[in-house]
């Protein structure tokens, strides 16, 4: 998650590619749940750093 923070701070993100590896045979949804977690997280650094971004430009 640290790498994915920097990344978003580092440039402008401007795609997201997320797979997830046989879902099928994930009994507990364990992969999908991660998914999920980290794509949320993601976003959520991609919109604070544009928003830092557009508040020092200010």
């Amino acid at each position: 998650m640290e790498v994915l923070q920097q990344v978003a701070n580092q440039g402008e993100v401007v795609g997201i590619d997320l797979c997830e590896v046989a879902p099928d045979y994930d009994q507990s949804d364990t992969t999908r749940i991660l998914a999920a977690q980290v794509l949320l997280n993601l976003l959520g650094y991609i919109f604070h750093a544009r928003a830092k971004r557009k508040a020092s430009e200010d």
